[in-house]
């Protein structure tokens, strides 16, 4: 086997240089809202040298990756870029100086392979220039747009080749070691001369490990920043139209991700070319090799050479080898690409932008609430894969469950904010309209992150099959028909946070304030039965209580028919300690949650409670609720105030009931806001009394004299 010619050697690295760009980037990233998180590190710089293939949609890739990946792993990584980065000279110098190399350096292949052999590390981008519309699958096959944005192209093999020239010097150097012929000469064209024959032996046997990275940038708010005007006013008159139009464009996504903040998700996957996938004297190495016997006998046949005299047989098998080198690469770049793209860290713009994006044929105008739960039944059908990569706002608990209830989602609020302020959609509090021509208009690869920017997070995840497949199943899902599982999983929920609450307070052994018995704050759902069923009846007990004190009341509502949730307060339940860190809006979201329970059990919702809960509803209480205008107080010696507050979505009380539940309504629901006694066993007792002595009691205020059969202290 002919040694490889000698070539140049490449640019060496200048420390100081190196360093100055770290302190830069790391002083911008202080002042900026870039938020960087580097997902997946373990083992893969562990092992000699290697390439880095990463999706390309912004300039910033190009110099913010080298930087984190010498903040996490200590590495120092060159990057393959773009030759526009060199075009002036002091600039260029100074990027060849910081690991840099253009792609129009002579021999570029060959001098990266020996530089992996001496155990550097490459960051090449395989689509070879920015995918701004994020399409890269075009009827099954991988296409990404050229330069230009007038055609499409299968991704570069560069990095392939790049590999397989590696494992062409590794297999000389297995033979010079097994054969003992021009060894020498081999180690000083590849800059081996200084290692032993054992380290010789070492890096002949080494894979060549390629190492998949995915980034991904959430949200996407492409707008017009000071920077951006400033430098349109001074290069107006400098460049052409087409080079203008594309910097100011560039300068808008980016500049708006600098100023106004946005999460820079990178993921690194397990490095292809591991040793399970590699033969021992196999000089393809990544890509397997099979166990059949006649495909075994046909590599055999590959590896023979002819003798050097058989010059015609030689360059006809030259010629088969560099076309069966060439199929090899295609499918290591088919292979390591479909591993970039499945690293993609799924957010809350991927879902709402492809549930939409699926609607807009169909549908002009969207119920948020239907849509937020369709989100929600995304996360449930996909939690399991464990393929799948989450963003961190979509693995909060109380995020997901807030895609249940009535309350306002930060990260919704913002996809709709963004998606007005570029004319996609026209928004209210409970629906969206969507503008179907823009959705729908085929943008220029030069305005399309600037004009539609749901299709650009719609395509990011089309390589995605179970995330595609999981939204077509949404969209078709009959949400009438989940909300009994929507109410457990909140119940669920609320149960969860009792628990944790529990064990970080209950039984953290905090002195001199004893934990309340473990189970008094569990929430509690009585689902109703018979006509009655349909009404919901949301309790809330009061300041320093728990919801056990409210169970006589939910047991006797309960056998009327009625179905019933008793809530739980955070903080309450669990230890004074917990209740000292919590503010009424944590109260208030727990009766939103609850509320949009009780809307999956029953049709008409009412709330009530004790004294103390009856005054904050009424000035905070969930939208769609109006607040009813009777209220039932008692008399009482001490304190008379108000009992209780009872909602209905109707103005008038009870308008909107009819029949069996007209009849079953209108003698229990006085009595929930009944207060004539201090124990619960004798609220249990005069509510039954009211019930007997007043089947059928107008909604009119007016008090009823209750004498309290317990005179117990109360909390």
């Amino acid at each position: 086997m002919e040694p490889p010619p000698p070539l140049p050697p490449l640019p060496l690295i200048n420390p100081r240089h190196h360093a100055l760009t770290r302190w830069l980037v790391r002083r911008l990233h202080r002042h900026c809202g870039v938020r960087l998180r580097l997902h997946g590190l373990r083992t893969q710089f562990a092992h000699g040298g290697g390439i880095i293939v990463a999706n390309h949609f912004t300039r910033l890739e190009t110099f913010v990756i080298p930087y984190v990946l010498y903040r996490e792993a200590h590495v120092l990584v060159r990057v393959l870029a773009d030759p526009m980065f060199f075009t002036h000279q002091r600039v260029g110098h100074y990027l060849l100086s910081i690991g840099g190399l253009p792609t129009t350096y002579p021999h570029k292949y060959e001098a990266i392979a020996r530089d992996i052999l001496h155990g550097g590390w490459w960051l090449i981008f395989p689509e070879g220039s920015m995918i701004k519309d994020r399409k890269v699958l075009d009827r099954g096959r991988l296409q990404v747009r050229d330069a230009t944005g007038s055609g499409r192209r299968p991704p570069h093999s560069g990095a392939a080749r790049i590999a397989l020239t590696v494992q062409r010097y590794q297999a000389a150097v297995r033979h010079a070691l097994r054969t003992g012929e021009a060894l020498e000469r081999l180690c000083t064209t590849l800059g081996l001369h200084h290692l032993s024959p054992t380290h010789l032996q070492a890096l002949a046997q080494r894979p060549a490990a390629i190492v998949p990275l995915n980034v991904t940038y959430y949200p996407l708010n492409p707008q017009a920043t000071l920077l951006t005007s400033w430098l349109t006013r001074l290069v107006s008159a400098l460049m052409h139209a087409d080079l203008r139009a594309r910097l100011v464009e560039e300068l808008t996504v980016e500049g708006s991700m600098l100023l106004n903040g946005v999460d820079m998700d990178m993921r690194l996957g397990a490095p292809l070319g591991c040793a399970a996938d590699r033969q021992p004297d196999d000089p393809g190495g990544i890509v397997p090799e099979s166990l059949a016997f006649w495909q075994r006998g046909l590599e055999r046949l590959r590896s023979w050479r002819p003798a050097p005299r058989t010059l015609v047989l030689r360059e006809c098998w030259g010629a088969w080898a560099r076309q069966r080198q060439r199929r090899r690469a295609r499918q290591m770049t088919r292979r390591y690409m479909h591993a970039v793209y499945g690293h993609t860290t799924i957010n809350l713009d991927h879902l709402l932008s492809g549930l939409l994006l699926l609607q807009v044929p169909h549908q002009h105008r969207i119920g948020v609430t239907a849509l937020k739960r369709r989100v929600y039944m995304v996360l449930q059908t996909l939690r399991a894969d464990p393929t799948l990569h989450w963003h961190a706002d979509l693995t909060n608990p109380e995020l997901q469950h807030r895609l249940l209830t009535a309350q306002r989602h930060p990260g919704v609020d913002s996809f709709a904010q963004r998606a007005v302020a570029h004319h996609l959609l026209t928004c209210t509090e409970t629906a969206w309209e969507v503008a179907r021509e823009r959705l729908t208009t085929a943008w220029p690869v030069g305005a399309v992150r600037l004009q539609n920017f749901m299709q650009v997070c719609a395509n990011e995840i089309e390589p995605l099959p179970a995330v595609r497949r999981a939204l077509r199943q949404a969209v078709r899902l009959d949400l009438a028909r989940q909300r009994a599982p929507f109410a457990q999983a909140l119940v669920a929920y609320e149960q969860q946070l009792y628990d944790t609450d529990y064990a970080a307070f209950a039984t953290a052994g905090l002195p001199r304030i004893p934990p309340q018995p473990a189970g008094v704050g569990r929430p509690v759902l009585l689902p109703g039965h018979g006509p009655a069923g349909a009404i919901g009846v949301l309790l809330m007990h009061g300041y320093s209580a728990s919801p056990a004190e409210m169970l006589p009341l939910a047991h006797f509502l309960h056998a009327q028919g009625l179905t019933v949730y008793v809530v739980r307060l955070r903080g309450h339940g669990t230890s004074p300690y917990d209740l000292h860190t919590r503010v009424w809006q944590d109260w208030y979201e727990a009766v939103l949650r609850g509320y949009s329970c009780l809307q999956a059990w029953s049709r008409w919702q009412f709330a009530g409670g004790c004294p103390w809960v009856g005054r904050w509803p009424c000035i905070s209480r969930p939208k769609g609720l109006a607040r009813c205008k009777a209220c039932l107080r008692s008399a009482r010696r001490s304190r008379s105030s108000a009992a209780g507050c009872v909602w209905h979505p109707s103005s008038r009380p009870c308008a909107s009931l009819s029949g069996t539940s007209r009849k079953i309504a209108r003698p229990i629901m006085p009595t929930i806001l009944c207060r004539g006694c201090g124990s619960y066993s004798g609220l249990s007792r005069s509510i039954r009394r009211c019930y007997r002595t007043s089947p059928s009691p107008s909604y009119s205020s007016r008090r009823v004299a209750i004498r309290p059969s317990d005179r117990t202290a109360r909390r």
